[in-house]
């Protein structure tokens, strides 16, 4: 399933395992906010993000996976990944 340029694996209700949201046309510049909240696997490497907030992390609450390579990441606020107890 597709949503927003990104591909969802979508399990019961809605429950979202693995969003790629990877090589959008136009690129993300900004961790996009369509996804639900609820996914596991994330993947963001190869579109144009500049910076990791807090305020566009703390809703993942469920990450264990994040790909973030090939971006343009100059800044990381601290804390950005305060939400992210799973993440690996």
């Amino acid at each position: 399933m597709v949503k927003g340029d990104c591909w969802l694996i979508e399990g019961d209700k809605g429950y979202v395992w693995l969003a790629i949201c990877s090589q959008n046309q136009p690129p993300y510049e900004t961790i996009p906010q369509h996804i639900n909240s609820t996914v596991h696997d994330l993947r963001l490497n190869e579109n144009k993000l500049k910076a990791v907030l807090f305020t566009s992390m703390y809703r993942f609450t469920n990450l264990t996976d994040l790909n973030l390579t090939k971006n343009e990441i100059s800044y990381i606020e601290d804390g950005a990944f305060a939400g992210q107890a799973n993440l690996q």
